[in-house]
């Protein structure tokens, strides 16, 4: 609604949260690096430049003014050291969380250990963050430490006979016959 109150030469350029746009005059290239998009929209149009892409500055200004439509990505400059887009939170300990079942499920000690490490490496990692991120810190510390509980569970019993019975609601632990 507000873009209509816009000059019809105006164009929008919108950065996601965790993002930012780096702009090289001097080498004419504007790096997108972070856990999100640069979008530049006109006239009703969007284009979107991922992170850990580039564009020259030269193909910006033509997005701007309306004279190109789309563009080519190009990754970034490997010598910048861009950097692939980052999973969000949820994403990081969702992953964790199916690889200490998987641990479980296969009896991997040291998988069940490198999941709740890795959860509490993301953690710390987005602690800066706002908590408005999906999911937020303090329900990755949750997670984390059911999981620390759950391997105190698994570790008292052994992994040598525990199942795993997913129920609608719950997961819930049994000593299994070997």
């Amino acid at each position: 609604m507000l873009e209509r109150e816009l000059p019809d030469d105006a164009a929008v350029l919108g950065l996601d949260e965790h993002t930012a746009a780096l702009v090289d005059a001097c080498r004419d290239v504007v790096e997108v690096r972070g856990r999100g998009v640069m979008t530049v929209r006109r006239s009703g149009e969007s284009v979107v430049v991922p992170s850990g892409e580039s564009m020259s500055l030269t193909d910006l200004r033509a997005l701007v003014r309306g004279e190109a439509a789309r563009r080519a990505a190009r990754p970034a400059d490997e010598e910048t050291g861009s950097a692939v887009p980052l999973a969000t939170l949820r994403d990081t300990v969702a992953g964790c969380e199916q690889r200490f079942e998987a641990g479980v499920r296969e009896r991997d000690a040291e998988a069940l250990v490198q999941a709740v490490l890795d959860i509490d490496a993301a953690v710390a990692e987005w602690a800066g963050d706002t908590e408005g991120d999906e999911g937020g810190t303090e329900w990755a510390r949750g997670v984390m430490h059911s999981l620390v509980v759950r391997l105190g569970q698994t570790a008292s019993r052994g992994l040598v006979g525990v199942e795993v019975h997913d129920a609608p609601e719950a997961t819930h632990w049994r000593q299994g016959a070997s």
